[in-house]
């Protein structure tokens, strides 16, 4: 399975619904534990950088903040916890440097 953006790892404040990092479950599992989790062949993300070439803008022009945490304007105090709950049984792995592609 191929996913057509970067793992999104942050809650987002401009119009999409998830309001929590508990909520999402790249901020919980690996790659290869979501494989497993949905019974996956194998599991691959975009870039970040491969998501903003496809996009033909410039990096500045984009949010990218539900990929990287980096928010174009503050979200509201206490709005974003830096440490994500953990779903049952999962280890919290460190977010991929934003050029890294993720493997196949």
């Amino acid at each position: 399975m191929r996913i057509s953006s970067p793992p999104v790892l942050w809650p987002c404040f401009y119009g999409i619904d998830f309001a929590t990092r508990a909520e999402l479950i790249a901020t919980g599992m690996s790659v290869e534990e979501i494989r497993r989790s949905i019974g996956a062949d194998s599991l691959g993300y975009l870039s970040v950088d491969g998501m903003v070439e496809a996009c033909g803008q410039p990096r500045g022009e984009l949010c990218t903040a539900c990929f990287t945490g980096d928010y174009p304007i503050a979200p509201p105090a206490g709005a974003v916890c830096r440490t994500p709950r953990r779903h049952a049984g999962a280890r919290l792995p460190a977010p991929p440097p934003a050029s890294s592609p993720v493997p196949d």
